[in-house]
């Protein structure tokens, strides 16, 4: 399961799919995107094998692997805002994209699906939400994945929280990070 974590195989054929395509059509485009595929491949390399990674660093990476999603799936849209100083905050590296891929995976929708992340510092505290418009069929309770919450007790342990509602289709989650010493 942990390997997983680290890599996704489900993203990279989609992302080099999407890259053929791309060339296909107009080699000239491809450019961007292969660079943002190298970014996030060098982040889940090297980045990713330390305990604890400095906040800005998995923000960056989030951005850019969100951006290669919304690049390939017409239907499927990220939409990210940060707010609140975590200047001096680390977090354990690829815990945000577990959700993601779990929304990515689970899309089967014909309908355009657009997920809100927002990320808010506060002190130690990194507060993720995420809302979407309504979609019966994955209400954002299904974020409550069993693999999520073991590797947040594991890595977290008494230090984060969880909640959602079916009703306005939200997902939250609060976690007291680490600060910089």
């Amino acid at each position: 399961k942990m390997l997983k974590w680290h890599l996704n195989p489900s993203f990279y054929f989609k992302t080099i799919n999407h890259l053929r395509e791309v060339a296909d059509d107009k080699p000239v485009n491809a450019t961007g995107p292969i660079l943002q595929l190298a970014k996030v491949m060098e982040y889940v390399i090297y980045e990713a094998k330390e305990k604890l990674i400095n906040v800005k660093k998995e923000i960056h990476f989030l951005n850019n692997y969100t951006q290669l999603i919304n690049q390939q799936d017409n239907n499927l849209i990220f939409e990210t805002e940060v707010s609140g100083d975590h200047e001096n905050l680390k977090i354990s590296p690829l815990l945000l994209v577990g959700f993601i891929d779990k929304m990515t995976e689970e899309n089967n929708s014909v309908k355009k699906i657009i997920y809100k992340l927002g990320l808010q510092f506060s002190g130690n505290e990194m507060t993720l939400e995420i809302s979407r418009n309504p979609d019966k069929e994955h209400p954002a309770s299904s974020l409550q994945d069993e693999t999520l919450l073991t590797r947040l007790a594991e890595l977290y342990p008494g230090r984060f929280s969880v909640s959602c509602s079916t009703k306005a289709d939200f997902f939250k989650l609060t976690i007291m990070l680490d600060e910089e010493r």
